[in-house]
């Protein structure tokens, strides 16, 4: 009998059967042979039936470990709450499926008859595959958790489900390199105190500050950045502000706590509050958690102070109406209208408030005066002079400006400047400057201010002296006296005094002489034909005579007839009250000829008219 084609891997068991079987043969034939020269053979040799029954064998690895797919490691971590998937392939040489086991220990598992192997205990498993078709690729996966430690060792078995002897192979694997034990856990960065230093003005930086870190234990601290997004929408993946940043740490900037950023304001900016939203995230895209003691996607509130409006000297300008200078009155004793200042507001909140269609600017006040007066001296209601200084301080029953913005001039929320004009009125004494003036050099200046809807308040702005205008001076004169009734005098005689007066009123800002000149009279004045050269039904225009106080007749200059006139040098002084005119008197009397032989109502026209005087004598 021949052995030679027995399995030496079979059970042990199964062994021993077969050569105790043999044993018996053997001896059986010892016991035929003792009687081989005494009993003769009496039949053939016999056949006897063997049986084996070959145990199941564990799987084995069938040229390749187990690994992690992708790599987990220190180079390359699992971001917490992400997975951790192992692969391997293993044959069963019984062709059944098997099992990929992982466990956190080194401890051999246990194989289930028709079930799936555990690790040593429930709590030293990381996971089980589903039944895998031998030589096909098996997966296990687990799902990571913050409080994990960081590293995590891990050993690979691989089981069968052999239905009466379930086997798993007796040498595990913990892979190689980076894809072998231990996976390693990467935990979100700690987000504790998040802030700006706002309030801020338009144009200054903003700095962000945060408590923060990313502590990884026996492995190395990761580095953090700081987003922060003027939403609350980061997509930490691609490390994106999705409705906007406003700054994020910079690769220059490498810290593993409490991580800053800075942003420069441009201006204009609105005067309100910002919604800024901090996070923080890991090198490995991981992101802090808005939980418990963490501010991730909390909002640090960024206030932009309200700032007070500048007006540049060089955008002030004062004309007439029609933007012509020199200043021109035009209204004889009373107010000339339509005077304009002109200047533009630059607003570093933006010409616009608070990203509505409301002007930032809501009013501006202007003064204007003559130049040697000085800006301090014509800004309060005390200083309102309508010579010299007109003054917003007034009440506005006495003097008020309309200031209103132009139109077109603002752009919107993004423009930070808009033209202003002011329109006002000048009384007619307002003193005249320049040339032929009391006041050779001077001009008249104008000031202002803007105010905002907080009522911040630009500074005073004086016009620019090149650009600043004169005021001409205005001859305008009032005479109220309608006639001079001489008293009825015989032919040859006289009025002996000149006791009869008009008046010359200055309704202008200059001072005043006077030129004068008459017409004959006669009974027909104002008929055709007129008075004629007849000595006895003429008075003539020289007949009367005129002075600067009661004369006796004869004393006085006689009125001449012709339209150049004589100037008498009445000096009415310039009038500086609105109220009260300037004014003084011409004194007049009449001789009657004595040729004059008709009697009667003789009458004349005399002209007077007002000139002005030497400024001395203003």
């Amino acid at each position: 009998m021949s052995h030679k084609n027995i399995d030496l891997s079979v059970g042990k068991v199964t062994i021993l059967t077969v050569l105790f079987g043999v044993a018996i043969l053997a001896l059986g034939f010892m016991m035929d042979s003792r009687h081989l020269g005494q009993f003769q053979t009496a039949m053939a040799t016999s056949t006897v039936a063997t049986s084996v029954t070959v145990l199941n064998t564990p799987p084995v690895w069938n040229g390749s470990t187990a690994e992690e797919s992708p790599e987990s490691s220190a180079a390359n971590p699992t971001n917490s709450g992400d997975t951790v998937t192992w692969v391997t392939t293993a044959k069963d040489n019984n062709g059944e499926d098997y099992f990929l086991l992982i466990c956190k220990t080194a401890a051999a598992p246990t194989a289930h008859n028709d079930g799936k192997p555990t690790c040593d205990s429930l709590a030293n498993t990381w996971g089980v595959s589903a039944t895998t078709t031998s030589e096909a690729q098996s997966s296990v996966a687990t799902t990571t958790a913050e409080s994990w430690t960081a590293s995590n060792a891990w050993w690979g078995w691989i089981c069968d489900s052999n239905a009466g002897n379930a086997r798993c192979n007796a040498v595990s694997s913990q892979g190689t390199g980076g894809t072998g034990s231990p996976f390693v856990v990467n935990h979100r960065p700690a987000f504790t105190a998040f802030a700006d230093d706002t309030p801020a003005d338009p144009g200054a930086t903003i700095t962000w500050t945060t408590t923060s870190s990313d502590p990884e234990g026996a492995e190395a601290d990761d580095t953090i950045d700081l987003y922060v997004c003027q939403t609350n929408s980061f997509a930490t993946s691609t490390r994106t502000c999705n409705g906007g940043e406003w700054c994020h740490t910079t690769p220059t900037e490498t810290s593993t706590s409490d991580v800053g950023c800075s942003y420069e304001l441009t201006a204009p900016n609105p005067d309100r509050n910002y919604t800024a939203y901090g996070f923080v995230v890991d090198q490995h895209e991981h992101g802090a958690l808005y939980t418990g003691g963490n501010l991730q996607g909390t909002d640090s509130v960024v206030t932009i102070r309200n700032v007070t409006p500048t007006v540049s000297a060089a955008t002030v300008s004062l004309t007439n109406s029609d933007d012509t200078q020199p200043l021109i009155l035009t209204t004889a004793h009373g107010e000339t209208a339509g005077f304009k200042v002109k200047f533009t507001v630059t607003d570093n909140n933006s010409c616009i408030a608070n990203a509505s269609t409301t002007p930032e600017i809501t009013n501006g006040t202007i003064n204007v005066y003559r130049s040697s007066v000085l800006m301090a001296n014509c800004d309060s209601s005390g200083d309102w002079n309508t010579n010299q200084c007109y003054t917003d301080a007034v009440a506005t029953a006495m003097w008020q400006p309309s200031c209103t913005q132009d139109a077109n001039t603002c752009l919107g929320e993004g423009d930070s400047t808009a033209a202003w004009t002011c329109t006002f009125p000048l009384w007619y004494n307002a003193d005249p400057t320049g040339a032929g003036t009391f006041y050779t050099g001077d001009k008249w200046y104008a000031s202002v201010q803007a105010y905002d809807k907080l009522y911040a308040t630009s500074t005073p702005t004086e016009i620019q002296d090149a650009g600043a205008p004169l005021l001409q001076s205005l001859l305008a004169y009032d005479v109220p006296t309608a006639a001079i009734p001489y008293d009825a005098l015989e032919p040859g005689t006289d009025s002996t005094t000149l006791s009869k007066t008009t008046a010359l009123a200055a309704w202008g800002n200059v001072g005043l002489d006077e030129i004068l000149y008459g017409d004959d009279m006669c009974t027909t004045y104002g008929s055709d034909p007129a008075c004629d050269e007849d000595n006895t039904h003429t008075v003539f225009s020289e007949n009367q005579e005129f002075g600067l106080s009661a004369l006796a007749y004869g004393a006085g200059t006689d009125l001449l007839e012709s339209s150049v006139g004589q100037t008498l040098l009445l000096d009415v002084s310039k009038t500086t009250s609105t109220s009260t005119p300037q004014s003084k008197s011409t004194y007049w009397g009449i001789g009657i000829p004595g040729t004059i032989t008709l009697a009667g109502s003789y009458t004349g026209q005399n002209y007077l008219a007002g000139k002005v005087s030497d400024p001395a004598n203003w």
